[in-house]
């Protein structure tokens, strides 16, 4: 049984990632990010967030996903410290699907389905935390989208 892994291509961002973001952390209804700093995206995202003026149970739950956010960030940081291991790795791919769970549930509430392009930035990180920012995929796939490639994965792991 085969399954086609599809890594969407690096973007603008993994650039902006490099430059370290613009202004730093921020306050998300409350809530005091740590790691945003490192990422243009998740800043910008979230002010667009914030703008919309979200009260009681939406504005909670941006706040929740401010903590996420922060907390994958987080995981970036700790695999660029210490180098990456399967184990980070793997807690990013599951922090990161918890995010955008929570992001369509958020969408679906608030009737804006395109809310989940504001998390487009998610991806990038996971390859910078598994050391792949410098190689061949971050100019090979610049540019790309989805329908251009896709990738098998391998079969051992894949159950």
């Amino acid at each position: 049984m085969g399954m086609t892994i599809i890594i969407e291509g690096f973007s603008d961002h993994s650039k902006e990632m490099k430059s370290k973001g613009k202004g730093g952390e921020m306050d998300v209804f409350g809530y005091q990010t740590q790691n945003f700093s490192i990422c243009p995206g998740a800043q910008e995202s979230f002010s667009k967030m914030i703008k919309e003026g979200y009260r009681g149970e939406e504005a909670d739950m941006v706040t929740n996903l401010a903590m996420l956010v922060d907390e994958y960030l987080g995981m970036e940081i700790k695999a660029k410290e210490q180098g990456p291991n399967p184990e980070t790795i793997s807690s990013m791919v599951n922090k990161g699907n918890s995010v955008m769970f929570h992001a369509g549930v958020l969408a679906n509430k608030v009737g804006d389905e395109s809310m989940i392009q504001l998390f487009n930035f998610m991806p990038d990180h996971i390859l910078v935390a598994a050391g792949m920012e410098n190689n061949e995929y971050d100019s090979g796939l610049e540019g790309m989208d989805s329908s251009d490639y896709d990738m098998p994965a391998e079969e051992e792991g894949c159950h």
